[in-house]
């Protein structure tokens, strides 16, 4: 699930906590336009990791390679890192 932080009625980073409060255990990559507190806030509220705009074909990809290899579940006590260019499981 892709989440961008400006959304009408819910930010993003509260429809991320809505979701894992009720246990939603699929993927969640939020989106941002980059400030430092649009980040923190991502990052601490349940999201498995943030692209920040603009979202171009090279990101596109890492993504996609992600999810070939590790399908959409979420590991609860792992974090999404860029490590040398691909995004792995930490």
């Amino acid at each position: 699930m892709f989440i961008d932080n400006q959304m009408p009625n819910l930010n993003g980073v509260q429809t991320i906590q809505l979701l894992r409060g009720i246990k939603f255990n699929k993927l969640i990559f939020g989106i941002t336009g980059s400030s430092n507190t649009e980040l923190s806030d991502f990052n601490s509220c349940g999201s498995d990791y943030v692209f920040t705009k603009p979202f171009c074909k090279t990101k596109t990809n890492l993504l996609i390679n992600f999810l070939n290899t590790n399908g959409i579940v979420r590991q609860n006590d792992k974090r999404i890192k860029l490590v040398n260019s691909s995004l792995e499981w930490v």
